[in-house]
């Protein structure tokens, strides 16, 4: 595929390195451009040309191409602006002053990632850090004088893929060394740290060279414990680039970069505030500080889901984190200013640059890309001046992705440990809102969706946490609005009637958490106050402490009362009996109508 401008009569071009025709002749000779005496082999591109395609070899390949050719080691090798090294030999002083133009490094020999328990509840990440890269690092990247940024990575022990999407502010690094040469992980994390700091401090490494990637060994463990007051980290806010330091990752922070499939700056384990703190008191930092550059790139770092793919593409769903939005809102504040004087299209701009995909900032297509409604609420919140028409996705689009967003929603909360291994499981409550739009727009695809396990997941999901819960019900009323007995009857299941009965009168009951029924509770309201309810009353009926948990909510507010009352007037024709064989049931009931009566 490297080959250019090759006659239709010619062979297949040789691997990489020569090797020997049939005619007992080396296919090396092919790799020599043409001189002024001629050549046997194909004329090769310009090196302008050949540059352009090393920039998609790694390191080895690019040496082997140039071992073949002076011209590519003259000529091409110093036009190359990016850079993969996989291995820590690779990383030598004299071979890379040939690189004169190199502006993009990527060095993925730094550590190694292996999956501990893997396939458990308990899995984890290791990081094992290699030695000789880290005495290498500096004196290396100090060698190109035009490089920009230079990307700190490592690979899986597993299979050597690059570990570019591992969060390692929850991984481990072992504390624990036998002595030098063999030094503790944790130590040679931070001896890189301190090695970068003194990069810039003594001139080895220019100020416009921007280095990602780097973490504190405490900016975040597993457990979520924050260890504060590193002298590595202030040491670094101290020494580095202010547009780097103003970019830092605090306490963990650059998981959500990671997980979203962006690079991140420095994790570190100062927070927020001591950060800026550090910025303040540089010169210039004030103004860095004050410069709407910063709001507008921390509303660029929103978490960025990708769900599975259909047939065709992956759809992309951006959330702001709580975190993120306390930061948003502290840089408006060190701005000054008026909120609403800050330009809506560049505020549109930057949240869309939260969809980027990778190192280039690829964007998807706009008819895929989601901005979560409580996000988007949240965001309008802060004051911010939103065009929502802008940021909310057309209504036709997202009908062509219910069966996508549906299939993604129903496997995330069946085989939910999957989908937390890939912290999908916190967008299913968005993609629960998603599928409620889209049974309230279009009751042709209720059918369609309900043969989809929709009806499934929703019932999976009223076990999860509140937020789950309550999308969940939404959905389930939404489904209700359909007029054919066929959905209402899929509705009714007794395995589901049991769940809601299971989330109403249990919880109704908890000491610990009594609050958070009331969701279900009108859900199964509105079920047996339909036409066609038989069907859901004898499974209502039949499941355990569902009518005693109903009696007893006779004595609860009026609304929740009021509530249980109308489901109990439903369940009296045909299971009175039943009713009235619980302890003061008519005393109970005419204790809710004398309070009705009075309000």
């Amino acid at each position: 595929p490297l080959w250019i401008n090759l006659p239709s009569s010619s062979p297949p071009p040789p691997a990489i390195g020569g090797s020997i025709s049939e005619h007992g002749s080396s296919q090396r000779d092919t790799f020599r451009p043409r001189t002024e005496h001629g050549s046997q082999g194909a004329d090769l591109a310009p090196p302008e040309v050949w540059a352009q395609i090393f920039d998609f070899l790694d390191f080895q390949s690019v040496l082997q191409c140039c071992a073949c050719s002076s011209s590519m080691l003259k000529d091409t090798m110093p036009l190359l602006t990016t850079l993969t090294v996989n291995t820590s030999n690779e990383m030598n002083l004299t071979i890379a002053r040939r690189f004169r133009d190199i502006a993009s490094l990527a060095i993925n020999s730094v550590y190694t990632v292996s999956i501990e328990d893997a396939e458990t509840p308990e899995e984890f990440y290791v990081v094992n850090m290699k030695r000789l890269a880290v005495c290498r690092f500096v004196p290396f990247i100090g060698r190109f004088d035009k490089l920009k940024a230079v990307e700190v990575g490592g690979t899986m022990d597993e299979d050597g893929s690059v570990a570019n999407l591992i969060p390692l502010t929850t991984s481990y690094l072992w504390e624990e060394g036998e002595g030098y040469p063999h030094l503790a992980d944790r130590d040679l994390m931070l001896l890189l740290i301190d090695n970068v700091t003194e990069g810039y401090k003594s001139g080895a490494l220019s100020r416009d060279t921007t280095v990602l990637g780097l973490w504190c060994p405490d900016a975040k463990d597993r457990r979520g414990q924050n260890v504060s007051n590193c002298g590595a980290c202030k040491a670094a806010a101290k020494a580095y680039p202010l547009e780097c330091v103003s970019r830092f990752d605090s306490r963990g922070s650059s998981t959500s970069e990671v997980l979203s499939g962006r690079s991140f700056f420095y994790d570190c384990c100062l927070s927020r505030s001591q950060i800026d703190g550090f910025i303040e008191e540089r010169p210039g930092g004030k103004e860095v500080l004050e410069h709407e550059d910063r709001f507008l790139l921390l509303l660029s770092r929103g978490r960025r889901f990708e769900l599975p793919p259909d047939d065709k593409e992956s759809l992309h769903i951006v959330e702001y984190t709580e975190t993120l939005l306390e930061d948003i809102s502290r840089a408006i504040a060190n701005m000054g200013i008026n909120k609403k004087s800050i330009s809506a299209s560049k505020v549109t701009e930057a949240i869309f640059r939260s969809f980027r995909v990778g190192s280039c900032g690829q964007m998807p297509p706009m008819n895929r890309c989601l901005l979560a409604s409580t996000s988007l609420e949240k965001l309008n919140e802060l004051g911010l001046p939103l065009v929502a028409k802008d940021l909310d996705i057309d209504l036709e689009d997202l009908r062509r992705h219910a069966d996508q967003i549906t299939k993604a929603t129903v496997q995330g909360y069946t085989d939910r440990r999957n989908f937390i291994r890939n912290d999908i499981d916190k967008i299913l409550p968005c993609c629960l809102g998603l599928i409620c739009r889209i049974v309230l727009s279009s009751e042709s695809q209720i059918r369609g969706l309900c043969e989809l396990d929709l009806i499934v997941g929703l019932q999976a999901a009223l076990n999860e946490g509140v937020a789950d819960r309550n999308e969940s019900v939404k959905v389930l009323k939404a489904l209700l609005t359909d007029p054919t007995t066929e959905t209402f009857q899929l509705v009714a299941e007794s395995s589901l009637i049991r769940a809601l009965c299971n989330c109403t009168f249990a919880r109704s009951t908890s000491q610990s958490n009594p609050r958070g029924f009331e969701a279900t509770l009108s859900l199964l309201v509105d079920m047996t106050a339909r036409g066609d309810s038989e069907r859901c009353i004898k499974n209502i009926a039949d499941t355990n402490f569902a009518i005693s948990g109903l009696v007893g909510m006779l004595e609860k507010t009026t609304d929740v009362s009021s509530d249980a009352l109308a489901i109990i007037v439903a369940l009296s024709a045909d299971h009175f009996d039943k009713l009235k064989q619980l302890p003061n049931f008519m005393g109970k009931v005419a204790g809710v109508r004398e309070r009705q009566d009075s309000t």
